[in-house]
């Protein structure tokens, strides 16, 4: 069986002892980069499958098993085409993780713990570093809701 993670889901998985062979991460914020960068990281387990626009923290914590993937803003523009692969995504790690997986050949995908609902205007759930920024800066005047959408 081989696990692909979203950044997002990436710490969670290593607090219960189960180690993904790839993550995935395509976004730019630094936000995406804590969920990687809290966890102490076997990285001769785990390839990271890299937007070549997300955040280069992260890329330098994987260093040399990085697998660069062509967002597909770059494909339209015609930048390096041909130099990474293409793989077509949406707005969400989800879907690059989808892709990446049948790039690869993998035909037989089973998703666990997958919400894309924003249930109760929360975008992330309880425990996740998002959600625990978003709870310690909120207050009488500011709710967690008004933080996530400004």
């Amino acid at each position: 069986m081989i696990i692909f993670s979203v950044d997002t889901a990436y710490s969670f998985l290593v607090k219960n002892n189960i180690f993904p062979d790839f993550v995935v991460s395509i976004d730019p914020q630094f936000i995406n980069a804590i969920y990687i960068l809290e966890q102490p990281l076997d990285v001769s387990s785990s390839y990271l499958i890299s937007d070549l626009l997300a955040s280069y923290l992260v890329n330098r914590y994987f260093a040399e098993r990085i697998l660069l993937i062509n967002p597909p803003i770059l494909e339209k523009l015609g930048v390096f085409r041909g130099i990474f692969p293409s793989i077509g995504y949406g707005g969400s790690v989800f879907t690059a993780a989808l892709s990446s997986a049948l790039y690869m050949g993998f035909s037989k995908i089973l998703f666990l713990g997958l919400d894309l609902a924003y249930r109760g205007y929360k975008t992330h759930i309880r425990g996740t570093p998002t959600y625990n920024i978003l709870l310690h800066s909120a207050n009488r005047f500011s709710l967690i809701e008004s933080e996530i959408y400004k």
